[in-house]
This record gives C-alpha cells, sequence and structure tokens, in this order.
C-alpha cells in the first residue's frame, strides 16, 4: 500500500498531453506558401469525419488546409475565430507536398483520411501568383483551441504574415508621417 501511494500521487500530477499544430501563411515571390506542422490530440467529441474535397485558402469561412483530408466537425469546446478576411472565393492550392491537415474554419480540423490521433504532420502547400491583398487576408496570428479526450486542450494556431517588403514599407510610411509631424511642430514653434 505505502508504494501504490506515491503512485497513485505522481499520476494525479501528470498533465495529459497537449498535441498542437502551428501553420505559417507567407507571402513569398511568386505567391502564398503556406506551412505547417505539428499532431492533433483526439477531440472529446467529433461528428464523422467526411470528404471536404480538395481545398486550400478561402478568408470568409477561415479555411485554411494543405492539400484535402477528412474535415472533423468538432463538438464541446471547439472554438477560435470565423474569419481571416472578408473574401468568399475559395483558392486551390497550385503545388502541394507532406501531410493533408489544416483548419476548417469555426467548425473543425482537417486531418489525413488514415490519420492516427497523435501522429507527427508536416507539409506545404504553394498558392502561385496570388498575394494578401488578392485574397483580401488580415495578417494576424489565429487560434482554434478544443477539448481532448482524456482531460485537457489542443489548437491550432495560424500565423499570416506579410511579405517583409510590406513591412518596409509601412516603416517608411511612418518614418515619414513622423518627419511631417517634425516639421509642422517646428513651424508652430517659429
Amino acid at each position: 500500500m505505502r508504494c501504490a501511494l506515491p503512485l497513485i500521487a505522481a499520476a494525479c500530477l501528470i498533465r495529459p498531453a497537449q498535441a498542437a499544430v502551428t501553420m505559417v501563411m507567407q507571402e513569398v515571390e511568386g505567391g502564398i506558401l503556406l506551412s505547417g506542422s505539428g499532431s492533433f490530440a483526439e477531440p472529446v467529441t467529433y461528428d464523422t469525419p467526411y470528404n471536404p474535397f480538395e481545398m486550400g485558402i478561402m478568408p470568409y469561412d477561415a479555411i485554411a488546409v494543405i492539400g484535402g483530408g477528412l474535415a472533423y466537425f468538432l463538438g464541446e469546446g471547439f472554438s477560435g475565430p470565423n474569419r481571416l478576411g472578408p473574401s468568399d472565393w475559395e483558392w486551390i492550392a497550385t503545388d502541394v507536398s507532406g501531410d493533408q491537415f489544416g483548419i476548417y474554419g469555426a467548425q473543425g480540423i482537417v486531418a489525413p483520411s488514415d490519420y492516427i490521433w497523435g501522429t507527427y504532420l508536416s507539409g506545404t502547400a504553394f498558392f502561385a501568383n496570388l498575394s494578401f491583398a488578392g485574397l483580401t487576408l488580415t495578417p494576424g496570428t489565429y487560434v482554434w483551441t478544443w477539448n481532448v479526450a482524456g482531460g485537457g486542450t489542443d489548437s491550432l494556431t495560424l500565423q499570416i504574415i506579410p511579405e517583409p517588403t510590406q513591412w518596409a514599407l509601412v516603416g517608411v510610411g511612418l518614418v515619414g508621417l513622423g518627419l511631417v509631424a517634425s516639421r509642422k511642430r517646428r513651424a508652430a514653434r517659429s
């Protein structure tokens, strides 16, 4: 009995494993690159998966999927943004490599048809001749979370990062505005 007590105490302190998937969408020369990796822990509740068809990016419905796969509609505890931008158009990747997975908007996740919960995923999708402006994507960090079997939570984080030259232009614009404001203040003092 004395040996069992420390084991029981240790088991109570062990937290359930928390898997997570991270995806990054960035504007690169010639188009948009969507890449991601991680693993999904088994959700507490989900509907029977179905094939959502080959999908890529759909900003209005917060869909970002590498390839295709099966959509799992998550129930209990699923939350996250339902928009990545105002466009309701759908764009299919011109080149996909690796596993098929992603976020299916405010409804659930997408995983390979033969996916075993907890298995590591990694993949990329390239969307040629597209830009964030053309897709009307809103840069930022988007996070979806849900409850998993055995307790705890899981998440998918999507970062939409604009092309570095866009940030440089924003910086130049802000410096320019600062110089104009500074000159106006000097002119007002004299």
